[in-house]
């Protein structure tokens, strides 16, 4: 990942941080090339240059987990055992909810594993979080508890026709403008504003998935640990100059779980970003440099490797509102 790719992605992203509020599908190559400052050419050069290679792969549009009565919570487990990987990763992905499973390297052979899971909003009086238990025991060891993956607040309701757009964007986001207006009967006009609409009120987002391990070099997550909270610009503003490149993140692991042990009792909050390195010395010498900035009490390194996501939920979900909804006898 070069400088380009990293200005890309973050004029990609909504709020321009990699997390899961995505992309605004509304967003096109020409006001990108805008934002990065460069010919749309160019833009849609490096665009194709991204599908060509696989490091941008298929989109994924969902609605607010609010607006199907769930909530996403995440959690951290380290696998040792890389021979049981895979059988691990099988029963993640197997678990009810599931609806994201990926992976980072620590460099020690260690494999971290990030989940994402749909929960009820309001859990049924006597039910058991069925995830506290996972990875318990065996090659998996949970490194966090589960933690909330927060939404902007939907300011909106959904109308009968928005599950059934929603419905066909989950099956082709790329879909061309016009065949998808004919598919929800709808003008181009009707679709655009519908669009805005979903998207203006925090109810449609899409999230773009990458391969990193298809980048340009290489690329590395980096969490750092700031033990003030009122030096967070200030750490900012050293991070904007020692990596120019860099793409802010969502936050990883509740930040305790990665304080050094003598500062876990202490208010702390974690900046966690994107950051390209040439080669594999980078790395090192980039952890030295952080851990010797002003206000930073640790630093954690990872490579990103893969993520799958589990479509089966949020399709379930989304069907069964589409389906209630059509089915609603009409006042009158």
């Amino acid at each position: 990942m070069d400088s380009l790719d990293a200005s890309l992605l973050r004029g990609l992203m909504r709020d321009h941080t990699y997390d899961f509020q995505g992309i605004d599908l509304r967003r096109s190559t020409t006001a990108l090339a805008r934002y990065v400052g460069i010919s749309r050419n160019a833009a849609g050069e490096r665009l194709a240059t991204w599908r060509k290679t696989g490091f941008r792969g298929m989109t994924s549009v969902y609605v607010n987990p609010s607006l199907v009565g769930r909530k996403m919570e995440g959690r951290f487990y380290a696998v040792s055992d890389s021979r049981k990987l895979v059988e691990f990763l099988v029963h993640l992905k197997g678990q009810p909810g599931m609806f994201l499973v990926f992976e980072t390297g620590t460099g020690d052979g260690t494999v971290m594993l990030g989940t994402v899971r749909l929960v009820p909003l309001r859990p049924s009086k006597g039910s058991k979080s069925r995830g506290s238990s996972l990875g318990s025991s065996g090659p998996a060891v949970p490194v966090s508890p589960c933690f909330p993956i927060t939404f902007p607040r939907c300011d909106g309701s959904m109308r009968p026709g928005d599950w059934h757009l929603v419905g066909e964007l989950r099956r082709d986001p790329e879909l061309d403008p016009e065949l998808l207006a004919k598919r929800v009967g709808l003008s181009i006009r009707q679709l655009r504003r519908r669009l805005d609409r979903l998207i203006d009120s925090n109810a449609l987002f899409a999230f773009p998935h990458f391969d990193f391990t298809k980048a340009r070099g290489s690329v590395v997550v980096v969490t750092v640990i700031v033990r003030n909270p009122e030096s967070l610009e200030g750490v900012r503003g050293q991070l904007a100059q020692r990596c120019p490149d860099w793409v802010s993140a969502f936050p990883s692991a509740p930040t305790e779980m990665l304080l050094p042990p003598e500062f876990r009792a202490t208010p702390a909050r974690a900046i966690q970003f994107l950051a390209p390195v040439r080669t594999g010395q980078d790395m090192p010498i980039l952890h030295r440099d952080l851990v010797g900035m002003d206000g930073i009490v640790g630093v954690h390194m990872t490579t990103p490797l893969r993520s799958d996501e589990i479509r089966s939920s949020f399709d379930r979900l989304i069907g069964q509102r589409a389906h209630g909804r059509a089915n609603r006898p009409r006042a009158g």
